[in-house]
């Protein structure tokens, strides 16, 4: 027997999620975020995920106090996503090295 779980009712589904689902909504600074995101993991520094993760951040700021809230947003929201594989990447190096 399936279960269909619907995760829009229950309040799971995210902002982020959402942003996905829509069709039509990528942008410039999304496809320009992607490349920097894969160059990131593709160089494999936990420091530079956490620093562009606060970077950004601290861009989002003056982009509210502007009124530019689409690409305020945006910056959270792809602040957020380095900051917690930042976080991933710490965490999976310290098992690594307790399993040593």
């Amino acid at each position: 027997m399936l279960f269909f779980i619907d995760f829009e009712y229950l309040g799971i589904m995210t902002k982020s999620c959402q942003l996905i689902a829509r069709k039509n909504n990528m942008k410039i600074q999304d496809i320009l975020f992607i490349v920097f995101f894969i160059v990131l993991l593709g160089l494999r520094k936990k420091r530079l995920f956490i620093l562009s993760g606060l970077l950004l951040l601290f861009l989002s700021a003056p982009l509210y106090s502007k009124w530019i809230f689409f690409t305020a947003e945006r910056f959270i929201l792809y602040g957020y996503y380095c900051l917690i594989t930042g976080v991933v990447l710490i965490l999976f190096a310290e098992v690594k090295s307790i399993r040593k």
